[in-house]
C-alpha cells in the first residue's frame, strides 16, 4: 500500500545515525590506535564521568560481541513499552536523557529508544487514553523516529502541556517535542525547531451544508468561544459575531451538534480532529485559511545534527505518500481538504 517502505531499505536518517553508532576509533598519539579492550574502558569511563556530572546513575548490561548497553537504574515506568509506538503510555523518561548525549540523533543510535512529548487531548491528534496515544501528531512522530532508526519498541511517548515544551526539551525529560508546536508563535521558545511537518490554518468548523464559505458569511452568526482561543479574536476582529463562551472545544462541539451554535473556531485540522469522531452528523471545514500555522518539531537548543535528520525524515515522509495516509486516516470523515504540500522548510539553527 501507499506509504508502506520495504523492511530492508534505510533512510539518510537511518544511515547516517548507523554510521554514527559504528565510526571508528582516531588513532591516538603517534598514529597508535587503542586496543579494542581500552576503548571500551575508555567508553565506560567516559560514560560514567558524564552521567555523573548529571547526577544520574547508570549500570552496565553485557550483550553478544562484548558490548556495553547503558540503562538507568531506578524505578520502573509505570508502563512497559509495546511494540506498537501509539500504544505506549508513559509518565517517566525511558531511557537515558539526551543530554548524556551529544546529540538526539546520537542517543538514537546508541540507545535505539527516544522519548517524545506529545499533546494527549486533542482527539484525532494527540490523544491518550486506555489504549495509549493515538493521533495525527503521534503518528508523524513514530514515523519520524523509525527514520532515526528507533524500532517502533524503542519510542516512548510522553503528554506534555504547552508550558511544558521548552523546560521538558532543556531537562532532557523528553528528547523531542511533536505536539502541534507551531513556529510561528513561538519562535522565540529557547529550543532548535525542525520542519514544518503540517502547515495548519485558523478555519472554523461547521455542519456540513452550511451557508459558510468565506469569513464574511459568518457576520451575525453563532460562533463558540472556547477559554482561550486566540482563533476567536481573530475573526472577531474581522467580522461582527455572536459569541457563544464555552469552557473548552469539548463543550464547542456539543453545542455544534445541538444547534447551540453554528461554527467553532480553531486551527483546521484541531477543529477536524474533533469532528472526526462525530457520528451521526457531517462536518465541515470550508477551507477560509485565515493565518498560516507551521507546526514543527521542537529539539533540544543547538541540536543542529537532530534537526537536519529530521527535516530529511519528514521531506520522505511527504514523498512517500505517508502524509496523505495519516490525514485521511484521522481526518476521513471529515468535508476537509488539508494542505498536502511539502512545506518550505526552517532553517536548522
Amino acid at each position: 500500500s501507499r506509504g508502506a517502505e520495504p523492511p530492508d531499505r534505510r533512510g539518510p536518517a537511518e544511515a547516517e545515525a548507523e554510521a554514527e553508532a559504528t565510526r571508528p576509533p582516531t588513532p591516538g598519539e603517534g598514529g597508535r590506535t587503542r586496543s579494542p579492550r581500552r576503548r571500551r574502558w575508555l567508553a565506560v569511563l567516559t560514560t560514567v564521568v558524564a552521567l555523573a556530572a548529571g547526577g544520574g546513575a547508570l549500570a552496565f548490561s553485557r550483550f553478544g560481541g562484548g558490548a556495553l548497553t547503558p540503562r538507568v537504574t531506578g524505578p520502573s515506568p509505570t508502563a512497559a513499552p509495546s511494540p506498537t509506538p501509539s500504544t505506549t503510555p508513559s509518565t517517566t523518561p525511558s531511557t537515558t536523557p539526551s543530554t548524556a548525549f551529544g546529540s538526539v540523533l546520537e542517543k538514537a543510535a546508541r540507545t535505539h529508544r527516544i522519548t517524545i512529548g506529545v499533546k494527549g487531548d486533542l482527539p484525532g491528534v494527540g490523544l491518550v487514553s486506555g489504549k495509549g496515544f493515538s493521533g495525527f501528531d503521534v503518528d508523524v512522530a513514530g514515523y519520524i523516529a523509525r527514520r532515526l532508526g528507533v524500532p517502533a519498541d524503542g519510542i516512548t511517548f510522553r503528554r506534555i502541556g504547552m508550558g511544558e515544551r521548552v523546560s521538558s526539551l532543556a531537562d532532557g525529560v523528553v528528547d523531542m517535542v511533536v505536539a502541534t508546536y507551531a513556529y510561528d508563535d513561538n519562535k522565540q521558545d529557547d529550543v532548535t525547531f525542525a520542519g514544518p511537518y503540517y502547515t495548519a490554518h485558523t478555519d472554523v468548523l461547521t455542519v456540513k451544508n452550511a451557508p459558510i464559505r468565506k469569513l464574511e458569511d459568518l457576520a451575525g452568526r453563532r460562533m463558540c468561544a472556547p477559554q482561550g482561543s486566540r482563533s476567536v479574536k481573530l475573526i472577531q476582529d474581522a467580522v461582527t459575531v455572536r459569541a457563544v463562551p464555552a469552557e473548552n472545544y469539548a463543550q464547542c462541539m456539543d453545542k455544534l451538534v445541538a444547534g447551540e451554535v453554528e461554527a467553532v473556531p480553531g486551527d483546521d485540522i484541531i477543529v477536524a480532529g474533533f469532528a472526526d469522531r462525530v457520528t451521526g452528523l457531517r462536518m465541515a471545514v470550508p477551507g477560509l485559511r485565515l493565518t498560516d500555522q507551521r507546526y514543527a518539531v521542537g529539539l533540544p537548543r543547538g541540536d543542529v545534527r537532530t534537526c537536519e535528520a529530521v527535516r530529511r525524515a519528514i521531506t520522505q515522509m511527504y514523498r512517500d505518500g505517508t502524509i496523505d495516509d495519516l490525514l485521511d486516516k484521522h481526518f476521513g470523515e471529515v468535508d476537509f481538504k488539508p494542505d498536502r504540500d511539502l512545506p518550505p522548510p526552517l532553517a536548522c539553527r
